[in-house]
């Protein structure tokens, strides 16, 4: 899985910027799990807004990753657990992160920390049912 997250970013990355200039289009939606578009957006001079299909995968050490099958509890137990789990998330994530951020140099942009770095900073739509809405 962390593979193919990895070759589904180079992908994007090699393949996106050639479309907008053929097809006019001036601005880019982009997902929170392949998070490459945001680049190509921002090196093609383009806004662009990160849509979530699913809950989304903003860190937040007071609420449960959505990955998890955690409940909610407010507590320093429970924030502790969390954090631990977003560092799993960074590492699993981290093979992207590095072919995004390979990218990102050869184009000048500056580095992602986190994948949560790559969504847009205009707009974010997520849906979430109330069970999620903590």
């Amino acid at each position: 899985m962390r593979e193919w997250f990895r070759w589904e970013s180079h992908a994007i990355l090699e393949l996106l910027p050639r479309i907008p200039s053929e097809l006019s289009v001036d601005c880019l939606i982009t997902g929170p799990v392949l998070a490459a578009g945001g680049s190509v957006a921002e090196k093609l001079g383009r806004p662009y807004l990160t849509v979530c299909t699913a809950p989304p995968l903003n860190e937040d050490i007071g609420l449960p990753p959505p990955f998890t099958s955690w409940n909610y509890a407010d507590s320093s137990l429970a924030r502790i657990r969390n954090r631990i789990e977003y560092v799993g998330w960074r590492w699993f994530s981290r093979p992207t992160r590095e072919v995004i951020n390979r990218y990102r140099k050869r184009c000048g942009l500056r580095r992602l920390a986190r994948l949560e770095d790559a969504y847009s900073p205009f707009t974010q739509i997520t849906q979430l049912l109330p069970q999620f809405d903590f």
